[in-house]
């Protein structure tokens, strides 16, 4: 069973090595120019950059902590078998980015996985910059009224169809979840 569970968080967990890479990278040439600050202006942005790398470093050790806590919740308690159980068997819809479950929802690589019965609202989320379409994503609000990424989508609108009997599935699943578009 153990083997499921790596399988699952190899699926799942956001990979955020790279905001970590990055924090050590802008903390370290920040450092070295601190060396040769000359001005107080340089001076400031080294600092800055120090503060930056720091920060980075600070926000993935977080996620990190979190996704290990959520993870030892379920895995620790009764749903660690119906979360295995949609993993295993559930239908992978929008190329491969999300898990659609029996009981759950499962990002593929962004640290969510969620219980139908603890959506709030669901809907897609469309940005632009200066008025041209640069993403689509599907924003979910949990019960506590967090908001979380599930999963990205194909832009233009090239998701809709499957988008559309996505969201009547979940209405199925659980009438009280809001449906919609942001």
């Amino acid at each position: 069973m153990n083997s499921d569970i790596e399988r699952f968080i190899k699926y799942n967990k956001n990979k955020g090595i790279f905001i970590l890479i990055f924090g050590i990278f802008f903390a370290a040439i920040s450092v070295y120019a601190l060396t040769a600050a000359v001005t107080i202006s340089s001076l400031l942005m080294c600092i800055f950059g120090v503060l930056l790398g720091v920060f980075l470093i600070i926000v993935y050790f977080v996620d990190e902590k979190n996704y290990k806590k959520q993870i030892n919740d379920v895995m620790s308690g009764s749903k660690k078998t119906t979360l295995i159980a949609d993993f295993e068997s559930g239908t992978h819809a929008f190329n491969d980015k999300l898990i659609v479950g029996q009981n759950w929802l499962i990002g593929n690589r962004t640290g969510l996985f969620i219980e139908y019965s603890e959506i709030r609202q669901i809907y897609q989320t469309i940005h632009k910059t200066n008025g041209i379409e640069d993403g689509r994503e599907i924003t979910v609000v949990d019960e506590n009224g967090k908001r979380k990424t599930l999963c990205r989508l194909k832009m233009r609108g090239k998701s809709n169809s499957e988008l559309e009997s996505f969201f009547d599935f979940l209405h199925q699943r659980n009438p009280n979840i809001v449906i919609g578009f942001k």
